[in-house]
């Protein structure tokens, strides 16, 4: 988010001249036509330029997380049958043509959302610690531009941008070329879930490794509200110390509840998973 914003920065990205001149406002009163469109031009080139330049060598450093990588990989093999799909002529290489899907899971699940709401996610309880302090949320320019690459990356899958826009045209031709490029490098992973599974639930029972669990605040109030309710269901003996633990939870109103959902405050739990080494007094199961 940070190093996308910092690239941004300087120029105020549209898709039309209509998009062009409500951004513009006040400060296009005086200017004839001609200036107008000269100034239109420079706009749509400083986009097409951030496109193709920064944009894409942010795209080329991210290394998406494992269970992602999986996902796009499924989505590119049950897609093999789109080769010689006539739908996907837009694409010249073939070879690309099955990783449309996961292009579009990539763009419309992680990039769009980001661009949408950053502000959201450029935050230290996402582990953006660094991208909070490089995103100006407050900046509108930004927030605008932002919004543009969004509307950019939806007419490019959709094939919607205005075909009088040449400059955008090439952009699309060539961003769409070079994600197609890195879902297919980032699909390249071998599948080992099931191996993986088995060896987790063996080492389970031996790692000392820290977990880290995020909930969001209400996430948190509401299950210490479900924890009070069945509490007796929980308690298997008179003096449970699970028990003892509910009953020093606080219960928390609807009210408090929305205004938590609505601020949205997340927090990250280091979760020790060897928790039952503390105990003062271990005993081993006769079975």
């Amino acid at each position: 988010v940070g190093s996308i914003s910092s690239a941004a920065q300087g120029a105020a990205f549209c898709l039309s001249y209509a998009d062009f001149k409500e951004k513009l406002g006040s400060d296009g009163k005086g200017k004839d036509e001609v200036e107008l469109n000269n100034i239109y031009s420079l706009s749509l080139n400083a986009f097409r330029d951030f496109l193709t330049g920064g944009f894409l060598k942010i795209i080329r450093k991210i290394q998406l997380p494992r269970s992602v990588r999986l996902a796009m990989r499924q989505v590119s093999l049950a897609s093999q049958r789109w080769k010689d799909s006539d739908k996907l002529a837009d694409i010249d290489d073939k070879e690309q043509r099955p990783y449309q899907p996961a292009l579009r899971l990539f763009c419309y699940g992680i990039i769009e959302p980001i661009m949408r709401e950053g502000a959201r996610y450029a935050v230290p309880a996402n582990f953006l610690k660094k991208s909070q302090q490089d995103y100006k949320p407050d900046d509108p320019q930004i927030a605008s531009n932002f919004e543009c690459i969004a509307d950019f990356l939806d007419q490019m899958l959709s094939n919607t941008i205005d075909p009088k826009e040449k400059a955008l045209m090439s952009a699309a031709r060539l961003v769409k070329e070079e994600l197609l490029t890195f879902v297919k490098q980032q699909s390249d992973v071998e599948d080992t879930t099931g191996s993986d599974i088995l060896a987790a639930v063996l080492n389970s029972h031996y790692s000392r490794a820290k977990s880290f669990v995020t909930m969001s605040q209400a996430q948190i109030m509401k299950l210490s509200n479900l924890l009070k309710d069945w509490s007796s269901k929980l308690r298997i003996k008179e003096f449970d110390p699970l028990g003892a633990c509910i009953q020093s939870v606080p219960e928390w109103d609807k009210e408090s509840i929305m205004i938590s959902e609505r601020y949205e405050v997340r927090l990250n739990f280091e979760i020790e998973t060897r928790f039952l080494m503390t105990a003062e007094e271990i005993l081993l199961c006769k079975q």
